[in-house]
């Protein structure tokens, strides 16, 4: 087991101006491979910064792939920055062994550096802790210009000391394309709002394209932030949202959205009062339930930068939000109902800013745990036939996660703890213990891998001690039978994905009309086929198999276990439903051998 010795940086007598570069390289060179260890210390950023033309921008190959060699350590001591807005950063970690890593070690004398790109980035099958090994950070990479398009692929990152990637100063589009990465533990608990996947707004400018799918982000504030923006496309497909303290979708207005087969984990944690998510248009707006597109028809924008007539018009949206399941742990029921009050002044889910009174002082409210739509949602679904939802699982839908999180109540009282120090309600030396948070050990001087936290080095996310594939086969895509959540803990589902057929999926799926008509029965992966007649039905459901089945889940669009029928292994089986009321339902059946098959009907 290689380990990463760190001594060895304080006593490396390794000067970065007195490292040669290699010739210079040929512009048709498409590809500089970059030597690892502790022998090149230093290099990554010296061979990046100084492969230019002679006005120090100019890149010499606009499009050139920078290549970390398997199974290396790479120690960054100073920033990379990158001034070409024509050309595109392309950072690649060789496969076929453990990613390569990425540490940052300041040089003496500065605390901590943050990258800087005025072009494009792209970075792949690479280990970047954002802290630095003195347990010190800022933003992993601000981008600056007019556009920019960022490309994540098979990335890792984690221990945020600030959002991870900024996009406040592009000024006009930016793109966000992210695939099977996992952003761990990014929340450092110092502000229950901060530490994102990426932060854009405050300028009036708009996202053109966010594809984010078989990603996870774990204890991050508020994952994907984009204040005041417009998406004119979005697809959020087969993402794990574990442990947000607060919203882990703040964006706001959209041309065109799909939020399919996500997980929502204890995300928002803190909560939000009831007085909040179910007002129907409120004057703060904050974002409310998980899944929000509230804003599109508020006159909220009048004062926003570019004003209303910059959002897309109402009948013009597409929205699907469809076989998503938002669900929060019962030991956090304490958090919520204040049991925990016995030993505290305060409600621990106290919330000093809620109306103020005559007196100017702020009603004490308590937080609730947040529904995957906020009344605004719902009417909105409800008013408009471009957008849609239906097969969403809210909050008692437990998936049955490997690694739970909290995972007792003490780790639970931790997260409380937290709150009220955040709410300003905490008693005097009142404290709490990350470790008990965190799903790592809160430290880039240890490299996550072998199930362990200091096993040096992993090929992928299922090498790190957590996982978070889930064991309740019950609930499963309705769109593509998968699990929902990030693939990349279903290391054979992800081997045979297919990014641009599972959109094609998601838009049929769209377009076909959920919440009405008839769907086809899927197969299930052993090829057992499953039938059902009549659809619609009135009273008897007739379901069939070529394998023997075990029970059947009836579940309203909503989510909610409406009936479930034993079948005791018979291949065939008549259902009673004419005690369901009419309406569109989806069936679960699984097989003596576990296997599940879901599939939709109309109760007539």
């Amino acid at each position: 087991m290689r380990k990463v010795n760190y001594l060895m940086i304080a006593f490396a007598a390794l000067i970065i101006s007195s490292v040669s570069v290699k010739a210079q390289v040929d512009p048709a060179e498409p590809v500089i491979e970059i030597p690892g260890g502790a022998e090149n210390i230093g290099q990554l950023e010296l061979i990046i910064n100084t492969d230019v033309a002679a006005d120090g921008i100019t890149r010499l190959n606009p499009s050139r792939v920078y290549k970390l060699m398997k199974d290396q350590v790479y120690i960054q001591q100073a920033a990379i920055v990158f001034a070409d807005t024509l050309a595109t950063l392309i950072i690649e970690g060789e496969e076929g062994g453990n990613m390569p890593i990425v540490l940052m070690q300041p040089l003496e004398g500065v605390e901590k550096f943050a990258n800087e790109c005025s072009g494009n980035l792209t970075i792949s099958n690479v280990y970047w802790p954002a802290m630095n090994l003195n347990e010190l950070g800022t933003t992993l990479f601000n981008f600056k210009g007019k556009t920019a398009r960022l490309k994540l692929e098979n990335f890792v990152t984690e221990n945020a000391r600030a959002d991870i990637f900024g996009m406040r100063d592009v000024t006009g589009y930016a793109n966000v394309y992210i695939k099977n990465s996992y952003f761990r533990d990014l929340s450092q608990l110092s502000n229950s709002w901060n530490y994102v996947v990426f932060a854009r707004g405050n300028n009036g400018e708009a996202f053109d394209t966010l594809w984010i799918e078989n990603t996870t982000v774990s204890n991050g504030g508020m994952p994907l932030f984009g204040k005041g923006t417009v998406t004119e496309f979005m697809y959020l497909n087969h993402n794990t949202f574990y442990n947000s303290t607060k919203y882990p979708i703040w964006l706001e207005r959209f041309a065109e959205a799909y939020v399919t087969n996500n997980l929502f984990l204890n995300a928002n944690w803190e909560g939000e009062c009831e007085a909040t998510w179910s007002t129907q248009i409120g004057e703060d707006f904050i974002p409310s339930g998980q899944i929000r597109f509230d804003t599109i028809e508020s006159d909220f924008w009048a004062g926003a930068p570019g004003g209303v007539e910059s959002a897309p018009a109402q009948e013009d949206v597409k929205i699907l939000a469809s076989n998503n399941l938002n669900w929060f742990s019962p030991l956090l029921d304490k958090y919520y109902n204040g049991e925990y009050n016995d030993k505290f002044d305060k409600p621990i889910s106290f919330r000093p800013w809620g109306t103020v009174g005559d007196d100017g002082v702020p009603t004490a409210v308590l937080n609730t745990p947040v529904p995957m739509f906020a009344d605004r949602e719902l009417a909105l679904i409800a008013d408009w036939d471009g957008i849609k939802a239906d097969n969403n699982w809210d909050i008692d839908t437990d998936p049955g996660v490997v690694t739970q999180s909290p995972a007792d109540e003490a780790a639970a009282e931790e997260w409380a703890h937290f709150a009220r120090a955040n709410y300003q309600a905490a008693d005097e030396g009142e404290t709490w213990d990350r470790t008990k948070i965190w799903f790592g050990d809160g430290l880039a001087s240890t490299v996550p891998g072998g199930g362990t936290e200091t096993g040096g080095g992993f090929a992928d996310v299922t090498g790190l001690p957590e996982d978070f594939s889930y064991t309740n086969t019950a609930v499963v895509s309705a769109i593509d039978g998968l699990p929902l959540g990030a693939l990349s803990w279903y290391p054979d589902h992800l081997a045979t994905w297919d990014s641009e057929a599972a959109l094609e999926d998601v838009k049929q799926y769209y377009a076909d009309g959920i919440g009405v008509g008839i769907f086809e029965t899927k197969t299930s992966s052993n090829n057992n086929e499953i039938s059902l007649y009549p659809n619609p039905v009135k009273n008897l459901l007739n379901v069939s198999s070529k394998n023997e089945l075990s029970y059947a889940s009836f579940y309203s669009v909503t989510g909610k276990l409406v009936m479930e029928v034993e079948l005791n292994g018979v291949f065939s089986k008549d259902m009673d439903v004419s005690g369901l009321e009419s309406g569109l339902y989806i069936l679960q059946v699984r097989d003596v051998e576990g296997e599940a098959n879901s599939m939709k009907f109309l109760k007539q």
